[in-house]
């Protein structure tokens, strides 16, 4: 029985005029919380004949309630894929994606989750 690779890592993407238009609408106090949100994530995007990813996420501000927003991700190859949109969504929006799995994951929620059956740590 052969394996298949159910998701691709994204680390690198080309960016759309077009999100750096919706980047700049925000202003820059949510614009680079936003970005620091995208790119401490771990995102991956179902490896499929699908061309276009709307994943959603959570930008942490400090003092102030978290805004989810959601990133629309266009494959243009196999190993190419760029960054085509941005938008502040409601939280039952991002709750939808979380329940399709699109969404950014933190490091460690990924590290966690995938790990192999005895792979942690012995209880004392």
């Amino acid at each position: 029985m052969e394996l298949t690779q159910k998701y691709i890592e994204v680390k690198e993407f080309d960016v759309s005029d077009t999100f750096f238009d919706s980047l700049h609408d925000m202003g820059l106090e949510e614009a680079v919380i936003i970005s620091k949100a995208i790119s401490e994530g771990y995102i991956e995007l179902p490896d499929d004949e699908k061309i276009s990813y709307i994943i959603g996420g959570v930008a942490q501000f400090p003092d102030e309630e978290d805004i989810p927003f959601s990133l629309k991700f266009i494959k243009i190859e196999q190993d190419t894929v760029m960054l085509s949109d941005i938008r502040i969504i409601s939280i039952d929006e991002y709750l939808d994606l979380i329940n399709l799995n699109l969404y950014i994951k933190k490091y460690d929620q990924h590290t966690t989750s995938n790990r192999l059956e005895g792979d942690s740590k012995p209880s004392i």
